[in-house]
C-alpha cells in the first residue's frame, strides 16, 4: 500500500467540504472540516483485551443514539470472559511499512502457530475502492491533527470469537487491538461526508483461507526501472503459486468469490458489531 500525496488529500477535503450538503463545512484543517465531531468521537482508551466497549463503568451500557445499535442495552465486557490475547504487542509483530498485506499475513500465521484453535475466529479485511483512494483517520502516517491518510488500499486483521470483535491495525495510532466499534468510528467515521467515489469497500475472508491463498511477488512496489518504491521486507516473498494475486483481493466489482465477500461500510458494521442484549 502507498500513502497518496498531500495534494490528493487536499483534493478530497475540498470535495467533501464544498460538494456535500451533509458536511459541517467551516474551513478547518484537513477532511475533518466536513465532519460533525459528535458523530465520530469515541471515548476511552481500551486496548480491546478484556476491556469495556464503552467508557461506562457500570455493568449495563446503552449505546448512544449516534452509534450502531442505537439505544440497545448490552452487557458490559466486565461480565464477559476476557478476550484471549491471540497476538503479541505490536512492537513484537513482524512489520514493514507499506506492506500491510504481508504484515497481516504474518499476524494470521502467528495465530495459526500459537493459537491454532482461534484461527477460525480470525478474518482479514482488504479496504479499497475503484478510485484507489481510501481515506482513513487515526493513521500513524497521517500528517494533520486528525491523522488522516489517503491510502491506495489497506489491510487489517479482525478477531471475532463471540459477539465481540477487535481490530488489529499496525498502521493506526489507536491501541493494538481496538474494539471494532471504536476503530470504525474513529478510522472510517461515515460515508456521508465523502463523495461516492471515495466510499470504502471491504473484501472480507477467513484468515485461514488468506494464509493458503495469498501470493505476492511484490511487483506492485517496483518502479518501471525495477527499483523499489519502498524497501521490501527482509524475508522471501509470500508465494502460493509463484506469482501475485493481490489484485484479486483488491477487486471491488465482484461481490463474492474465492477471495472473499464484498461489504460496504454499513454492511461491515452489521456483520461485526453485535451489542450483547440483556434478556
Amino acid at each position: 500500500m502507498l500513502k497518496l500525496s498531500e495534494s490528493q488529500s487536499q483534493s478530497l477535503t475540498n470535495k467533501t467540504t464544498t460538494m456535500d450538503n451533509n458536511t459541517s463545512g467551516g474551513g478547518g484543517k484537513g477532511a475533518s472540516t466536513a465532519i460533525n465531531s459528535s458523530n465520530t468521537s469515541s471515548s476511552g482508551n481500551n486496548s480491546g483485551i478484556g476491556a469495556n466497549n464503552s467508557s461506562s463503568t457500570g455493568a449495563n451500557v446503552t449505546a448512544k443514539s449516534n452509534e450502531p445499535g442505537s439505544q440497545i442495552t448490552y452487557q458490559s465486557a466486565e461480565l464477559l470472559p476476557k478476550l484471549k490475547p491471540v497476538l503479541p504487542v505490536v512492537t513484537q509483530c513482524t512489520y514493514t511499512p507499506c506492506y500491510c498485506e504481508e504484515n497481516v499475513w504474518k499476524l494470521c500465521d502467528s495465530v495459526r502457530k500459537e493459537f491454532p484453535s482461534e484461527i477460525d475466529y480470525c478474518h482479514v479485511a482488504f479496504i479499497s475502492n475503484q478510485k484507489r483512494m481510501v481515506p482513513m483517520w487515526r493513521q500513524k502516517a497521517g500528517k494533520n491533527e486528525e491523522k488522516l491518510a489517503l491510502w491506495d488500499y489497506h489491510v487489517i486483521f479482525l478477531y471475532n470469537p463471540d459477539d465481540r470483535c477487535v481490530v488489529y491495525d499496525m498502521d493506526s495510532d489507536l491501541p493494538f487491538p481496538t474494539h471494532f466499534h471504536r476503530y470504525v468510528s474513529e478510522t472510517f467515521r461515515t460515508e456521508n461526508i465523502l463523495q461516492p467515489e471515495y466510499h470504502r469497500c471491504f473484501r472480507i475472508l477467513p484468515a485461514s483461507k488468506f494464509l493458503s491463498l495469498f501470493s505476492s511477488d511484490r511487483r506492485h512496489m517496483k518502479r518501471s526501472d525495477g527499483s523499489w518504491i519502498k524497501p521490501p521486507p527482509n524475508y522471501l516473498p509470500i508465494s502460493s503459486n509463484g506469482g501475485s494475486n493481490l489484485e484479486q483481493f483488491l477487486d471491488v466489482t465482484t461481490p463474492n468469490n474465492e477471495y472473499g465477500e464484498l461489504f460496504t461500510l454499513m454492511e461491515l458494521v452489521r456483520r461485526f458489531y453485535k451489542p450483547r442484549q440483556l434478556s
